[in-house]
């Protein structure tokens, strides 16, 4: 209904539909988000949790990895303030070309592709 309310054409329709479609049939891995309980956690508890997710995934990081031993207070308020994570389905886009971002991806599991430049089915943004 979301789409005749808002007068889509048919074919974004479509496409849009399939991805939906697709999406809710392949699982993702769950993320802190999607378990409620974690968020009444003790602080303290929540900084032990962050620290021991993230901690290894940023040591793969040159930065990190020296930051994490020189100074480790620094990297703990990072691991525990600065980390969201999230899930993607196949297919699902995690930033688009062009688009300015603040932030930095680390991928845990799975592959990423990355297309240089813009497809010809997508819009060139406007400035």
């Amino acid at each position: 209904r979301y789409m005749t309310d808002k007068n889509l054409s048919p074919e974004l329709g479509v496409e849009i539909m399939r991805h939906v479609l697709r999406a809710t049939k392949q699982k993702k891995s769950l993320v802190e988000a999607d378990i409620a309980c974690l968020r009444g956690l003790p602080k303290a508890l929540r900084e032990r949790l962050h620290y021991e997710v993230h901690s290894g995934v940023l040591e793969g990081h040159n930065l990190f990895n020296t930051l994490s031993t020189s100074e480790t207070g620094i990297f703990k308020a990072i691991c525990h303030q600065a980390i969201t994570e999230r899930a993607l389905a196949s297919g699902e886009e995690l930033f688009r070309f062009g688009a300015k971002s603040n932030h930095m991806f680390f991928v845990v599991r799975g592959s990423v592709t990355y297309v240089f430049g813009y497809g010809e089915s997508e819009l060139n943004p406007t400035k």
